[in-house]
C-alpha cells in the first residue's frame, strides 16, 4: 500500500490574515489578458490569475469570490480599499503604498509594437523628442514609461483597443507585453 502525503493545516492566524471574511476575495484583472481572459460576454474570468486564486484558496481551506475588475489600476484599488483581499498585478513603487506584493510567479517582458514602416529599431531610439508612445492608462508599462522616458513627453494613455488606435493614428507604437517563459 502506498502512503500518501498530506500537507499541514495553515495556522488559523494565516488563514484569518489572507481571508479575514472567511473567504478569500481575489481581484482579477482582464486588463491583461497574460494574467487573465473572458472567453465571451457573462463567461467566467479564466487564466493564471484566477488558477492562482483557485490554488490558494483551496491551500487556505476557504471559499474563493472573484471581483473581476478591467484594469490594473482598478485591481490596486479594490485591494487598497479592502474590497479584495489579493490582487494579480505587476510590481510597481506608485501601487505599493498601502500593500504587500509577493516574489514575482510570473515574468512579463515589455515590448515596442512599432509599424513596419517605423523608422525605429531599438528600444533606445524611443526616448527622444518627437516620438508618440501609446499604453494603456493606469497599467505598469504606463507607469514605468511615465518615469522613465526623459527627452519627451508622457505616454499617451487610453482604455480600450490599443491596436485599433494604432491602426487610425499616426503613433508610430505603443508598449504592450510579450510573454517571457511559459505558465503551466
Amino acid at each position: 500500500a502506498g502512503c500518501a502525503a498530506t500537507r499541514p493545516a495553515v495556522p488559523a492566524d494565516v488563514v484569518a490574515r489572507f481571508a479575514p471574511t472567511g473567504r478569500l476575495r481575489a481581484s482579477i484583472n482582464l486588463g491583461n489578458p497574460v494574467l487573465a481572459r473572458r472567453d465571451g460576454a457573462g463567461a467566467p474570468a479564466s487564466g493564471v490569475s484566477v488558477d492562482l486564486a483557485a490554488a490558494l484558496g483551496e491551500r487556505l481551506g476557504v471559499p474563493v469570490e472573484m471581483l473581476v475588475v478591467d484594469s490594473a489600476a482598478r485591481s490596486v484599488e479594490a485591494v487598497k480599499a479592502g474590497r479584495a483581499d489579493i490582487g494579480f498585478f505587476a510590481i510597481d513603487p506608485l501601487r505599493g503604498d498601502g500593500i504587500r506584493f509577493s516574489a514575482p510567479y510570473l515574468l512579463i517582458e515589455g515590448a515596442y509594437l512599432v509599424r513596419e514602416a517605423s523608422p525605429l529599431r531599438d528600444n533606445a531610439e524611443v526616448d527622444r523628442a518627437g516620438v508618440r508612445v501609446m499604453v494603456g492608462r493606469g497599467s505598469a508599462y504606463d507607469l514605468h514609461l511615465s518615469r522613465a522616458l526623459n527627452e519627451r513627453k508622457p505616454p499617451e494613455k487610453h482604455r480600450g483597443a490599443l491596436l485599433e488606435r494604432l491602426h487610425h493614428t499616426c503613433a508610430p507604437m505603443r508598449a504592450r507585453v510579450r510573454i517571457r517563459g511559459r505558465c503551466d
